[in-house]
């Protein structure tokens, strides 16, 4: 199977860039392995990972670095689990972010009469490189993917033209962080968060035929709510972030590369985002 263009049999479900779609159990290792933005949700999944650096002559070096990468371990039934980590590191920020997990996931397909009922866990082990701080954390979600619906199909190709192409997503749940071995000891303490992501992507394809695109506009918005903070510092409160990104793919196989302009706007507490708005170009790789 080609995770990335989510090709397989009826037998198993994943999650996969573009799509909640079906995997097949017979692949090769490098079949197996992800690497995008995040390993989160489907939308991030689709999202390429981000690259950037700066070596002046006289100076201090810049990074951005936002690398996700799994390896699916089985793909039994309707339960594909996998291991995953996740590196970000932003020098160029007002406020620098460098956060760093590695965890499980696990994606279980409930089918109902017009697609699946997906839940998502994913227990994972989180540095703060910035706050100096160690966090057991997961996230615990909801989403659907209504393939036969005639309508309006969330988490799978709605077709415009024969050439465009667009892909809904929505996800809920919630977001659970235990912080541990801070440096300062105010950061400690446990966080529920409500969560939701949504998103909405258009890709343009060469042809009918061709599903990977050459060019591809999304936005993604998230949102949560601290309504549990045991921790010794300020109450967090509503926080979001918005992410509207245009990309044109150069290379579409045998990993997709791409150059990509991104506003961001917001904070991502779990990921060690603080609140800013900036811009970011960037040379990007999907697989």
């Amino acid at each position: 199977m080609q995770v990335a263009n989510g090709q397989g049999n009826q037998n198993t479900v994943e999650i996969t860039r573009d799509t909640l779609a079906v995997a097949e159990d017979k692949d090769t290792f490098w079949d197996k392995v992800t690497i995008s933005e995040s390993m989160e949700t489907s939308e991030q999944i689709a999202e390429p990972a981000q690259f950037q650096f700066t070596f002046p002559k006289d100076g201090t070096e810049s990074y951005v670095i936002n690398l996700g990468a799994s390896y699916r371990l089985n793909a039994r039934s309707r339960f594909i689990s996998r291991i995953k980590t996740e590196f970000h590191k932003n020098t160029l920020l007002e406020k620098e972010q460098e956060n760093l997990d590695l965890g499980y996931q696990a994606t279980l397909g409930m089918p109902f009469t017009k697609g699946f009922l997906f839940l998502l866990f994913d227990p994972k082990y989180v540095y703060n490189g910035i706050e100096h701080k160690s966090a057991a954390a997961g996230n615990i979600l909801f989403t659907l993917k209504n393939y036969k619906s005639s309508f309006f199909k969330l988490n799978t190709n709605n077709r415009i033209t024969n050439c465009i192409n667009f892909v809904p997503s929505l996800f809920a749940g919630l977001q659970l962080q235990s912080n541990f071995k801070a440096k300062e000891e105010i950061n400690e303490g446990f966080i529920m968060r409500p969560i939701f992501s949504c998103s909405a992507s258009f890709y343009l394809n060469k042809s009918n035929e061709n599903k990977d695109g050459i060019v591809k506009a999304s936005v993604i918005y998230r949102g949560r709510q601290d309504i549990i903070n045991d921790t010794d510092t300020e109450k967090e409160g509503y926080t979001d972030l918005l992410k509207a990104k245009a990309e044109v793919f150069l290379i579409n196989a045998p990993v997709r590369v791409s150059i990509g302009v991104s506003f961001n706007k917001g904070s991502d507490p779990i990921k060690g985002l603080t609140e800013q708005e900036y811009w970011l170009l960037s040379l990007n790789f999907l697989k």
